[in-house]
């Protein structure tokens, strides 16, 4: 009989990596007297749609030169070289049609990229006041594309059909439900690791795992029945 069982899944099957900027570098650019990121910044109307593309263009310059100072880095995995760009789309024969900009992070080599930014009200901040807010924004959009794709390409290991029927959490909860418990019985199910539940879940499902099945092919066929005798 087919047995159509219901499976959890817990996190990430790898932990997705998470980019950030070393904000000495940034502070060091922004008092460089051979750049005016600073001044350019506080004459940018971001709430003025016709200067949406001088913001643009200032944030891919802004990036250019972070990167060539090597500001970006991995905070999972410091080995990491990472380069974070910006770039206008491009027509059809290739040539940048100043539209939206494209914001990408290397991550040795690998690239993860958005699909473009109209403006950078587009980017997760509630009001950029100052540079640092702005790069906190693009990390944190960058960082999102990244969870993402981890998500998609590392999908969470399916668990055992023995914790999907009784998590962890139903077990510590005996605790607090069970009467018959001693206190010393009580403080150590509070006190155990997921893991040492979780072993002994996996050890008592043995003793009841045929009689489950049973119990859920029967229920399988009552279900049937009662459908096709409506």
């Amino acid at each position: 009989m087919a047995r159509s069982l219901p499976i959890d899944t817990g996190g990430f099957l790898v932990a997705p990596l998470t980019i950030s900027y070393d904000r000495a570098v940034l502070n060091a650019l922004l008092n460089d007297p051979d750049y005016d990121y600073a001044d350019q910044f506080l004459a940018l109307d971001l709430h003025d749609r016709c200067a949406d593309h001088d913001s643009l263009t200032f944030l891919r310059a802004l990036l250019h030169s972070l990167s060539v100072r090597d500001a970006w880095h991995c905070s999972s995995n410091p080995e990491f070289i990472v380069g974070v760009y910006g770039e206008f789309t491009c027509d059809s024969e290739g040539f940048m049609d100043g539209g939206a900009l494209t914001l990408s992070v290397l991550l040795n080599g690998v690239g993860v990229c958005d699909t473009g930014i109209d403006a950078l009200r587009d980017l997760p901040f509630s009001e950029a006041r100052t540079v640092f807010d702005l790069l906190d924004s693009v990390a944190t959009h960058l960082n999102q594309h990244i969870r993402q794709l981890t998500a998609l390409l590392c999908p969470p290991p399916a668990r055992s059909l023995a914790l999907s029927v009784f998590p962890t959490d139903v077990v510590r909860g005996e605790a607090t439900e069970n009467p018959n418990l001693t206190d010393y019985e009580r403080t150590r199910l509070q006190a155990a690791t997921d893991d040492a539940i979780a072993a002994a879940i996996e050890q008592a499902w043995t003793a009841v795992e045929d009689r489950w099945y049973a119990i859920h092919d029967e229920l399988q066929e009552a279900a049937m029945r009662a459908f096709l005798n409506q």
